[in-house]
């Protein structure tokens, strides 16, 4: 019987797909997929730390697509859920691609290719309902701004609905649940991240909820110049927003 190996990847979506990348060419049945900062270290586990390659994301990305646009997209979407161990449960989806079969024989059955497609459809459904009640304040700089506090990780979904719902002003949109966000300067989309645990201790208020949070950060972007935030963030952090890398925008739709 095959040893479950466990793969450790930064969290991101090209991470994800550079660990299925390296499960495919060790020709592992299952694996445990596991985020750098979710994981604990198990001394009795074999785990191997997984460095995000964009080419080989690349290919694993051109190759779902090219076997099934639609599949790409509910794998997106169920791994912007976050739900525990969806990574595990999308790599044998993307198994039973290819050799449907096989992952019948270990346990990847219809009523799991459903569940991924329902799971799809709920984070589809968060992504419109913001797109449709997301309403932006204005900062003192001349910057639309709106914090919120999703479900789930929509944010890379929301890019493209913005980009042409208003294209001729700078915004962002931040999470405050995730702590980060997505500014948009008129030209090119940049992801934010602030200093927000500074930023609630400062105000000296009860972070009761999320509401709590967004109420304390609508203050701060109004008081201060959001367009400065953003610039010494990104000098910082150089830290460029590049999920276009793979056409994700092209299937937020």
């Amino acid at each position: 019987m095959e040893e479950t190996k466990t793969l450790i990847y930064d969290g991101s979506f090209n991470g994800f797909l550079t660990a299925v990348f390296v499960g495919f060419e060790e020709k592992r049945k299952t694996l445990n997929i596991n985020k750098r900062t979710s994981y604990n270290n198990n001394l009795f586990t074999k785990t191997k730390i997984i460095f995000t390659d964009m080419n080989k994301a690349e290919r694993v990305w051109k190759t779902i697509q090219n076997k099934n646009s639609t599949a790409l997209k509910n794998i997106y979407f169920s791994f912007l859920s976050e739900k525990k161990n969806i990574e595990n449960v999308l790599y044998l989806y993307i198994k039973s691609l290819f050799n449907p079969y096989q992952a019948a024989q270990i346990g990847f059955s219809i009523t799991e290719q459903i569940n991924i497609e329902d799971v799809s459809l709920t984070v589809a459904k968060e992504k419109i309902y913001l797109e449709k009640t997301i309403k932006f304040k204005e900062s003192n700089d001349g910057v639309f701004y709106t914090n919120i506090a999703p479900d789930f990780d929509v944010i890379p979904l929301l890019s493209k609905h913005f980009r042409i719902r208003v294209n001729k002003k700078p915004w962002l949109i931040y999470d405050v649940n995730r702590n980060y966000g997505i500014y948009y300067d008129t030209r090119s989309i940049e992801m934010i991240v602030l200093d927000t645990n500074q930023i609630f201790k400062a105000s000296q208020s009860k972070l009761t909820n999320n509401s709590a949070k967004i109420k304390i950060l609508n203050k701060h972007f109004n008081k201060n110049n959001i367009i400065t935030l953003v610039i010494n963030k990104l000098q910082q952090n150089n830290f460029p927003f590049n999920n276009s890398k793979l056409n994700l925008n092209r299937i937020a739709n």
